[in-house]
């Protein structure tokens, strides 16, 4: 009913995300991997994106059925937190300047906008 009710057979992509504040990680992880699998049910064309918070579980969808080849993995890409925060910890070592760079994109501050709060405050005095 989920799905029916969020128009899933229109939709191109989904993002399953997990709750970063719960208490146990793998718990989650699991619980995602399940709602995959429904989803792979109930569409299974589907391209999804999955953001695991433990690389260990992986392991969990590939011995549910979700091999290399299954129709459960097809036009699914699997993102481990864990994983990623020590890719970006290695590519920093390895390129001088990386982790600056990626900072730089991911927090950026754009003055224009500040100036335009100012006029509006002003126009409104």
């Amino acid at each position: 009913q989920d799905l029916q009710r969020v128009s899933a057979l229109q939709a191109s992509a989904f993002f399953i995300l997990p709750n970063t504040q719960c208490e146990s990680p793998t718990q989650e992880d699991t619980e995602n991997i399940i709602r995959l699998m429904s989803l792979k049910r109930y569409v299974p064309e589907a391209r999804a994106i999955l953001l695991l918070m433990h690389s260990e579980s992986q392991h969990i969808l590939q011995t549910s059925g979700g091999g290399q080849d299954s129709e459960l993995t097809k036009n699914v890409s699997c993102i481990a937190v864990d994983q990623f925060k020590l890719e970006l910890v290695g590519k920093a070592c390895e390129v001088v300047g990386f982790s600056t760079f990626i900072s730089n994109l991911c927090k950026s501050i754009d003055d224009d906008d500040d100036d335009e709060d100012e006029d509006k405050d002003e126009a409104k005095d």
